[in-house]
């Protein structure tokens, strides 16, 4: 029996059939990747399989707003960051990160087993890893929310922010969908404070800070309108397992980041930085 590569990259044994004495090839896994195809199913577009095949994508471009979030100074918005669980985003955000270090993990993390194929093993960032290293909490409620349109941006945006419909419109157009700029959140968020519509202004606030922290999204600029939703009665906000809700979606960012084709990694990057130094201490001086 001989092996070597097709030009797929994948396998090729060749053998002879037993019972006609003739030479039989079949494809059986991927040089330098999994010889069973049936559980790495999308091995064929990972950026691995492309590394091997002399294909390297480089660095990723990582999404991080670390240097855009300050503690609110109203005493009365202050209470309710704290009291909806989110207020450890503020201090905890890493105002930079080591993109070589992020984009090295990511090339070695697989969406079928939602973890990092390691030399040691096959590991993966935890619950509990979400509650130890950014205190946030883990137990709650979940949430799925629905597409918005631009028409259904305005009219929250109108009723939540209290902005006026002309400035909804245009931001929306701006965006050119249902999103709305991260600068455009700080400057409703001062113009609601000058005015006393603090919980308008705590609103405009905790949607900045999950588009720069656990949703941060590829455009690195502006978050989706839709999760504004969660913060209509903001006594019902820390109910919500925001720890939860940020490790599915750094797990989602991954999958797809783990694509040949794709630069970029948004999601909460601070808490994959942080999950690595914690449990690869001595990387930093390597």
């Amino acid at each position: 029996m001989v092996k070597r590569r097709g030009a797929s990259s994948r396998g090729i044994e060749s053998s002879v059939d037993s019972g006609r004495g003739e030479p039989v090839e079949r494809e059986v896994g991927y040089e330098g990747g999994p010889r069973d195809t049936t559980l790495l199913r999308s091995y064929e577009s990972h950026v691995a399989q492309r590394l091997w095949t002399g294909e390297d994508r480089g660095t990723l471009k990582v999404i991080t707003h670390g240097r855009k979030l300050k503690r609110p100074e109203d005493d009365y918005i202050r209470d309710i960051i704290d009291d909806s669980g989110l207020g450890p985003l503020i201090e905890g955000t890493h105002s930079m990160v080591d993109r070589s270090l992020i984009s090295t993990f990511t090339d070695r993390w697989h969406r079928e087993t939602s973890s990092f194929h390691l030399l040691v093993g096959e590991m993966t960032i935890t619950l509990d890893d979400v509650s130890t290293l950014l205190h946030l909490p883990v137990t709650g409620r979940l949430f799925s929310l629905p597409a918005f349109s631009r028409e259904d941006a305005k009219q929250l945006l109108v009723s939540a922010l209290q902005v006026s419909p002309a400035d909804a419109i245009s931001e929306t157009e701006i965006t050119r969908g249902a999103y709305v700029r991260l600068s455009w959140l700080r400057d409703v968020y001062k113009s609601n404070i000058e005015s006393q519509n603090l919980n308008a202004a705590a609103r405009a606030y905790l949607l900045h800070l999950v588009g720069c922290t656990i949703f941060a999204d590829k455009s690195a600029t502006a978050v989706r309108v839709t999760y504004l939703e969660l913060f209509g009665d903001l006594r019902t906000v820390g109910k919500i397992a925001w720890g939860a809700v940020a490790l599915a979606y750094l797990y989602e960012q991954l999958n797809d980041s783990s694509c040949h084709n794709t630069r970029q990694l948004a999601g909460y990057t601070t808490l994959l930085q942080a999950w690595i130094l914690e449990h690869f201490p001595y990387i930093m001086y390597l």
